[in-house]
């Protein structure tokens, strides 16, 4: 069984230039594909690659403002303290029984 979801859009006028309007038609020519399909398309990628800008500028002044060396309250992770301790499950025993 299939479920169909309406999705609700509204309409945006959109004015383009003569060069835009025939690249715009070219393409939806080639593609099949309509005006507004193409529009959306262009759209969604183009503030999907500016959210990802913002993130990447975000963790980049992130580890600007804090090095990744820079010690916290549990002290400084180039210790290693944590990744070296045996997990219990590690046991060398364990090989003798296997």
């Amino acid at each position: 069984m299939s479920t169909l979801i309406t999705v609700a859009r509204q309409q945006v006028l959109v004015q383009l230039n003569d060069v835009l309007l025939r690249s715009l038609d070219v393409r939806s020519e080639r593609t099949g594909q309509s005006r507004s399909e193409i529009i959306r398309e262009a759209l969604t990628a183009h503030l999907h690659d500016e959210r990802e800008e913002a993130i990447d500028a975000a963790l980049i002044a992130g580890y600007t403002a804090i090095p990744p060396d820079t010690p916290d309250e549990w002290g400084p992770m180039s210790t290693g303290l944590l990744l070296d301790t045996p997990e219990p499950w590690d046991d060398e025993d364990d090989d003798a029984h296997g």
